[in-house]
């Protein structure tokens, strides 16, 4: 939505995603083979957005969002004799960003920005299977527009995950290293 000429909102929705897998998996030491099948919900989220133009050359971004954890009440695991969840007790997040943008001239951009989500899970019900903790996600990139029609451009993500400290009844521990890094380009092509 369009306030101003300066200044754009936008809503982001995303439904719930259910990846399945399945495969084959052999016990050892009895050497038994098992079909087994799991299920894991991904959240549901919805992000509101703000652009603001300050002038010609620069703009900033806010943006605010929910992501609906606590769906994933339970990692579906089944073989072919047993099936069952482990449950993981996981709570909603909430996500801030912001973030820059310099336009040089009519053909060059540079972004960069900052991104927090809040902890989905206490020590005590973290498992090592999901070491999910607060995240810190770092952006930079830069596009260039060859014409109205094509543009090319990339962005470097580095996501600090937290310790990802874990704390249960009958096992403990944390992550030396807990982070991600992406290197991404793409090139946008309207016709």
């Amino acid at each position: 939505y369009e306030l101003t000429e300066r200044t754009r909102f936008g809503l982001h929705y995303q439904s719930e995603v259910k990846p399945k897998y399945d495969g084959d998996l052999r016990v050892k030491p009895s050497g038994l083979d098992v079909n087994t099948k799991t299920e894991l919900d991904m959240a549901q989220y919805a992000r509101l957005s703000m652009h603001h133009d300050l002038d010609q050359h620069w703009g900033l971004n806010f943006t605010v969002g929910c992501e609906y954890w606590s769906e994933l009440d339970n990692v579906f695991i089944s073989t072919s004799n047993r099936e069952g969840g482990i449950p993981t007790k996981w709570r909603d997040t909430y996500h801030y960003a912001w973030g820059a943008e310099y336009r040089p001239d009519s053909k060059w951009a540079f972004t960069g920005g900052v991104a927090y989500d809040t902890n989905p899970v206490d020590a005590r019900d973290r498992t090592p299977e999901l070491p999910v903790d607060r995240q810190i996600h770092y952006a930079a990139g830069s596009q260039y527009q060859f014409s109205d029609k094509l543009a090319l451009g990339g962005y470097l993500n580095y996501t600090d995950l937290g310790r990802a400290r874990i704390e249960a009844r009958n096992y403990s521990g944390k992550y030396k290293n807990n982070s991600v890094l992406q290197l991404s380009f793409f090139l946008d092509w309207k016709f």
